[in-house]
């Protein structure tokens, strides 16, 4: 709604919120037009008590105006013909307009001078007989005149032409805003063709939008305008000012499409939705490329390409915009959403942007030009995506309307279906391949509607989600790999991609994001937590965080992941414990109400640092365009104290702030939801510096004590939901937390970390009291004995899913990771990646030397007759191998003492080692023990490691092994670089110096696994 100055200051405007400016494009005042404002904000020259007269105007004083102003138009019309040949240049269509001018100043005169002048131009410009006749072209040419209109005539048709519209489907063939020829009956309709030819030129718009204050002229404009939009839609992609010419082209279209009756009419007799959604589409399409998703050569689907000027430019804004726009009437919104072959179209349209701006890990060296991609991404999923979702779930307020709901997410789901075999997606085991696109449109439109049936329509999951598993645990695959690519970020795992991809991240919690982004996201992963059984769904949690080998129960290091170098393991835990701790807290999608949401998103910005009132407007989250909340002013003085002005001893002003009252910091503080919305780390870290400093001065901490963060119990959820805390029963979770417990008794976990894991088995005990007899439980039976469990397998540690049977099962040994039966001899290899050579051929000259049951030979002694021929070829390096390069290095720089012997191993104690073969040796061998049923535990002694006493070698030939433990500092042990622990077999890694490493060497760990996973 726009006002001029007079009507603005001559009507009753207390109270309402306004923006003053001077319009650069022209416009028109809305005063008088009850389509757009109530009456009471009418002035007295437009208000219900304006003086009216029952007279009409003489016609002998409109006659010669009437007469005459059919003629002018037409000699403004043959200016733009004459000048509006096709191929002309935009500097062209410039100089035709700026020699207008004064003509049309003189239009605009004329309209000025009062509705009666109005009038006449308006029937002018809409009469279609007097358009016919002062058009046609006589048929004998013999004038000047009549060769004139001949060749104006061909000048126009084939500007028409050169003008092309979108091809539509056979279905809409016949509808006339998308007519391949356009046939024009007014002046009307031909004026607002040349204007979409010359790009809206600022003198034209004026003058078609001064005359809308008349009803009649208004209707005409607004379908002469739904007639060409399709064809401004290729004026925009085309523009080579595609800013200016936006803001004009919704500078015109605001003022025709904000009356909703005008919409509806248009979009029943244009098929005006349809005619957005195919110039929208069409626009997209001519700037699709194959998605690089998972696996690039079995992805079928496109994307736009966000480099294109389309994207980047943001030409399609007005055409969202004005979508936009007619969505905010109702009716034509439920019109929308009860079309099914519209809905289908706009799903259709929203794919192209599903998985676009893939991001690809950078592992090797940093990025040399870092993309700017990511800006117009996230534009698009606002404008175009999230801005008319918000729109359309704003009329779904009832039951009346849950039949609409209903199609929409069938439609939805259709199309997340066709995206996924789209992109080959037919299993969530499919390698993640260091990808991320943290756009994925169809997922947020079916959490965003699937909350509001739930909410607001009393639908039940049962009733529009389906019943299939397997569906569900592929669709919360990328929402999921969204979140752990976040945590990734935070952690640096993606500094060599640059500051872009740490933007993008911000970017998705930001607060004109966040409501659209994460939290439709954890919303929808949320709904699949309590629908996917609790085991599976923490079992792929645990893996796509790449912290299964994290829990190992390993006295060392575990089995190596290639996704994480080694400092990046617990940072990815301490995330994966903050991922769950979001996941069972946040309610912000299950029934947690508008006030109560309005007051935690307050006092989380308010906890994060003190803040002015503009602050607290600008940052609250908002569902992309709708208004602020109406207890905003009440809400603030519930929560903050204001803190007035003070002067500094500087001489500055210090602004007022809006700070937390004690009791926010006692009872409302949430550390979970500060963390979802802090942009910056350090915003957290200053919350908790905030309560740590009121915990002080209240007196309510002592001295040199730093507090963990005070998690909250999570609210109850609405009755329609389950509560996503019912994934705490789970015993995955219970082994992982065993796990990470015994990792801590050691002093291997962080503060935070311990913080996390007592509030989640807090939040597990809570929601198992429900469901079971706590002390009847406990007390009923002595603990229990779990038999022998297998390293990471979580899921087998406990028998059942009862907090309090788990709590008494003692876990008495853990069987490490079994590996292959064969033992690997390494070979010197270039700086690329690891490939493995599993063959057993006996005359293979890179195999090892038979072993010497008396000990030489040129590898280390060790107490087995057997050995295993394959081979494990080093030609390559990954991250993992990278470890094992040092700690072999490491080794190999460590002196040997003077006999020549290795300190005692596990599999050959006291054995000699010849000086000469190790010098003369070429490759690196480990020497191990026969075959036997044999499991090695190793457990901690302070710092040493203590092994169980070996049983003797099957061989009759062995050495003697002593029955009593070894027990031995690994870092101490000279020319021992790692202990390695099979199944069924022991070694000790022999020290023959390699002479193939390019890089010194650097303390990493003292224990690897040697196996198939490296």
């Amino acid at each position: 709604m726009s006002l001029c100055t007079e009507c603005f200051k001559k009507g009753n405007h207390a109270r309402h919120d306004f923006n003053m400016f001077l319009s650069q494009a022209g416009g028109a005042c809305d005063c008088g037009d009850t389509s757009v404002m109530k009456e009471t904000g009418f002035c007295d020259r437009h208000g219900p008590n304006k003086g009216s007269s029952s007279k009409k105007a003489p016609t002998d004083l409109t006659c010669v105006a009437e007469a005459m102003m059919p003629r002018i138009i037409l000699r403004l019309v043959q200016h733009l013909r004459e000048n509006g040949r096709a191929g002309a240049s935009p500097d062209a269509y410039k100089g035709a307009i700026q020699d207008a001018d004064g003509f049309i100043t003189m239009l605009l005169d004329f309209n000025n001078m009062g509705g009666l002048m109005r009038r006449v131009i308006t029937a002018a410009l809409t009469n279609p007989q007097k358009y016919r006749v002062l058009n046609e072209v006589p048929e004998n040419l013999d004038t000047e005149y009549a060769q004139y209109q001949h060749e104006s005539r061909r000048i126009y048709e084939e500007a028409v032409k050169s003008l092309p519209n979108p091809k539509p489907s056979d279905d809409f063939q016949d509808c006339p805003s998308l007519q391949e020829n356009l046939v024009h009956k007014t002046f009307l309709e031909e004026l607002v063709f040349w204007t979409v030819k010359f790009e809206f030129p600022q003198k034209v718009v004026c003058l078609l939008l001064n005359m809308l204050p008349d009803p009649d002229y208004k209707e005409a404009l607004t379908r002469a305008f739904v007639l060409h939009y399709s064809r401004i839609s290729m004026m925009l992609e085309r523009s080579a000012d595609p800013d200016t010419l936006s803001n004009r082209v919704v500078h015109v279209s605001v003022q025709l499409f904000s009356n909703e009756s005008l919409a509806l009419r248009m979009t029943e007799q244009l098929n005006l939705l349809h005619v957005m959604v195919i110039s929208l589409k069409y626009m997209m399409n001519n700037i699709l490329i194959r998605n690089t998703l998972h696996n690039a050569d079995d992805n079928c689907h496109y994307v736009v390409d966000c480099a294109k000027p389309v994207m980047k430019d943001h030409c399609y804004w007005p055409l969202v915009s004005d979508l936009n726009n007619v969505l905010s009437h109702r009716p034509v919104a439920l019109k929308f959403m009860s079309d099914d072959s519209l809905l289908e179209m706009w799903f259709a349209f929203l794919s192209m942007f599903q998985g676009m701006n893939v991001n690809q890990r950078e592992l090797n060296q940093h990025i040399e030009f870092e993309p700017n991609t990511y800006y117009a991404a996230f534009s698009a999923e606002l404008e175009a995506s999230a801005y008319p979702m918000w729109a359309l779930v704003s009329h779904l307020t009832d039951s009346t309307t849950a039949a609409l709901t209903k199609r929409v997410l069938s439609a939805c789901l259709t199309e997340i279906n066709n995206w996924l075999e789209a992109i080959n997606f037919t299993t969530p085991t499919v390698e993640d391949s260091y990808q991320v696109s943290f756009h994925l449109p169809l997922h947020r439109y079916l959490a965003v509607f699937l909350c509001q049936a739930v909410a607001k329509q009393g639908i039940s999951l049962n009733e529009v989600l389906p019943p299939a598993e397997y569906f569900l645990n592929l669709l919360m695959m990328h929402p999921l790999l969204v979140q752990v690519a976040f945590y990734e970020i935070l952690n640096g795992l993606w500094v060599r991609n640059g500051l872009q991809i740490k933007g993008q991240a911000m970017t998705y919690i930001q607060c004109n994001f966040c409501n659209s982004m994460v939290d439709a996201d954890l919303y929808l992963l949320q709904i699949c937590s309590t629908r996917i059984p609790a085991e599976n769904f923490l079992k792929t949690v645990i893996e796509k965080f790449h912290i299964k080998e994290w829990m190992s129960s390993s006295s060392f290091q575990g089995p190596q992941n290639v996704y994480l170098d080694g400092e990046h393991d617990t940072p990815m835990l301490e995330s994966f414990l903050t991922f769950l701790a979001t996941l069972i807290s946040i309610r912000t999608n299950l029934g947690l109400t508008e006030t109560a949401l309005n007051r935690l998103e307050m006092v989380t910005l308010l906890c994060m640092g003190d803040k002015t009132h503009s602050q607290l407007m600008e940052l609250m989250p908002e569902r992309c365009g709708t208004s602020q909340s109406r207890d905003f002013e009440a809400l603030l003085a519930e929560v903050a104290d204001y803190r007035a002005p003070a002067l500094e001893a500087s001489g500055n002003m210090q602004q007022g702030m809006y700070v937390p009252k004690a009791k926010v910091w006692e009872h409302r503080y949430d550390p979970i939801h500060v963390l979802l919305r802090a942009v910056h780390r350090r915003d957290f870290q200053t919350s908790m510096d905030r309560y740590t400093e009121y915990l002080r001065h209240a007196n309510k901490l002592k001295a040199g004590v730093s507090p963990w963060p005070p998690f909250r119990t999570p609210e109850n959820v609405a009755e329609a939901y389950e509560d996503p805390r019912q994934i705490l029963k789970s015993r995955v979770f219970h082994a992982a937390v065993l796990v990470i417990l015994y990792q801590a008794n050691r002093g291997q976990v962080s503060e935070h970390v311990m913080a996390l894991v007592i509030f989640l088995l807090e939040q597990a005990v809570l929601i198992s009291e429900q469901d079971e007899n706590k002390d009847t439980k406990i007390c009923s039976t002595g603990p229990t004995t779990q038999a022998q469990i297998n390293d990471m397998d979580l899921a087998n540690w406990f028998v059942a899913d009862s907090l309090f049977d788990n709590l008494k099962t003692v876990i008495n040994r853990v069987a490490l990771t079994s590996e292959p039966d064969f033992s690997p001899h390494i070979e010197a290899y270039t700086d690329s990646d690891l490939e493995w050579d599993g063959s057993e051929d006996p005359d293979d000259s890179s195999s090892p030397p038979p072993h010497d049951d008396a000990g030489a030979g040129t590898s280390s002694g060790a107490a087995g007759a057997d050995r295993g021929n394959g081979t494990v070829s080093l030609v390559n390096k990954t991250p993992a191998l990278r470890r094992f390069d040092m700690l072999m290095l490491q080794a190999a720089n460590r002196p040997s003492d003077a006999s020549g012997s290795s300190s005692g191993g596990v599999g050959g104690q006291g054995e000699q080692q010849s000086t000469a073969a190790s010098a003369a040796a070429t490759t690196t061998t480990v020497a191990e023990r026969s075959p036997r049923e044999l499991n090695v535990w190793v457990q901690l002694d302070g710092n040493r490691v203590v092994r169980p006493a070996l049983p003797p070698a099957t061989s009759t030939s062995n050495e003697n092994v002593s029955p009593s433990p070894v027990v031995e500092s690994p870092m101490e042990v000279e020319g021992v670089v790692a202990e390695t622990c099979w199944g069924d077999r022991t070694g000790i890694l022999a020290t023959t110096p390699p002479t193939w490493y390019h890089q010194p060497p650097k303390a990493i760990g003292k224990r690897i696994l040697l196996g198939g996973g490296m």
